[in-house]
């Protein structure tokens, strides 16, 4: 697609999204108790408060200068290069042991950006980490920004997937300055995925029986190889439109897409089996330019493309928030 036609495919998507109203936005992380196995409830965003007036929506910013050294720092708490909290290094993110440091570590990120997340406990006693940004709108619907924070053992996984999870990290430090949010958006860190997209499942099974009118679920897994310099993003099964959606929003970034239709081996299946509209967000895995050292003790901080993980954080960015605001410059 060209840029031209990538322009008139936004403008397209942005003319068929839900209108606005003059109402003020208003900013909740949502609160709540730790749940019980499998029916924690995420926080409905009742209690919050106003933003203040910003007379007009802001314009999107892309670009904010902390986005690669944020993301950085958090790849190399999550694969061993740097502690993650006190007296404590990872060696890999596979046993309950290293998978809590991680839950706690999440919470303690999403708490001082000043959400108040909760733990989604399922059976068998792990537990995804979740976050939602209220849009204090009545009629919102709920996008969902969502990787998976556990890994094979033996293995530090950086890219696999340290790099998903700074993704959404970074993607809700920056939704909390973002203005007239029309939607709500939840952040999500899936526990074993490796096990057989365990955590999703339950997540996915809990939006749909909690009744969520979710508009669309971006999955973010591996993101941090771009062998041949080309700045392709590969979607992996993407539902009717997010396509369409993820070439606009890069076409001014100079990134292009690729489309995966068959690849089922990470968290979006659970999404698209449930019947939410989805994508999967990555490296080109099936298209063969992907990292060599997946699911491997090479698998480190020094070999993730921390440029590339910016760019395709900014695509991601652009994509999800003309779901969440679509009047927002």
């Amino acid at each position: 697609m060209t840029s031209r036609r990538a322009a008139l495919a936004l403008a397209s998507l942005l003319a068929t999204a839900c209108s606005s109203d003059d109402s003020s936005a208003s900013h909740d992380s949502g609160a709540s108790d730790d749940a019980t196995p499998g029916t924690s409830d995420a926080a409905d965003g009742s209690d919050g408060g106003p933003l203040a007036d910003a007379g007009g929506c802001r314009a999107r910013d892309l670009d904010p200068a902390w986005l690669e050294d944020y993301e950085h720092e958090i790849v190399a708490k999550l694969s061993g290069a740097a502690p993650i909290a006190t007296g404590v290094t990872l060696s890999d993110r596979a046993s309950s042991t290293a998978r809590e440091h991680v839950r706690v570590y999440l919470v303690n990120e999403l708490t001082a950006m000043g959400y108040a997340p909760l733990r989604h406990n399922y059976e068998g006693g792990a537990a995804n980490v979740v976050a939602r940004l209220s849009s204090g709108r009545a009629d919102a619907r709920v996008v969902v920004l969502g990787g998976h924070f556990d890994g094979v053992a033996n293995v530090p996984a950086a890219a696999d997937d340290g790099t998903g999870t700074a993704l959404v990290l970074a993607a809700a430090r920056w939704y909390a300055d973002l203005d007239c949010r029309q939607h709500d958006v939840i952040f999500a860190f899936f526990d074993q995925e490796e096990n057989g997209l365990i955590g999703s499942n339950f997540y996915s099974a809990k939006l749909k029986s909690d009744g969520e009118d979710v508009l669309a679920v971006h999955i973010f897994d591996m993101i941090s190889f771009d062998g041949d310099g080309d700045q392709v993003v590969e979607l992996w099964m993407p539902s009717p439109g997010m396509a369409d959606l993820y070439e606009a929003a890069g076409a001014p970034l100079g990134v292009h897409t690729s489309v995966a239709p068959r690849f089922s081996s990470s968290d979006h299946t659970s999404f698209l089996d449930d019947g939410f509209v989805t994508t999967g967000v990555s490296e080109e895995f099936v298209g063969g330019d992907h990292t060599p050292h997946y699911h491997k003790v090479t698998d480190t901080l020094d070999k993730v493309n921390f440029g590339y993980l910016g760019l395709v954080t900014r695509v991601a960015l652009a994509a999800s928030s003309h779901q969440v605001a679509p009047d927002a410059p």
